[in-house]
């Protein structure tokens, strides 16, 4: 898992999409939806449309994942 969270996390642009982040957390994108619409993630920058999330994003779905255990 290491491997696969280096990767998503040193995109070429800066930010993360949203499968991206996905990919990394092992959520699903509706979940991150959720997060972001409930507050609990700040809301991502848009580019073209598109969410595009920084990485500290995987740091607090980690941290949301420890806390519902």
């Amino acid at each position: 898992m290491s491997t696969k969270l280096a990767r998503a996390t040193q995109p070429t642009t800066g930010s993360l999409t949203i499968g991206e982040v996905a990919a990394a957390t092992g959520y699903r994108t509706s979940a991150i939806r959720y997060y972001e619409d409930a507050g609990v993630l700040p809301k991502p920058d848009r580019i073209s449309g598109k969410r595009r999330y920084h990485a500290d994003t995987i740091d607090r779905l980690t941290l949301i994942r420890f806390c519902r255990r």
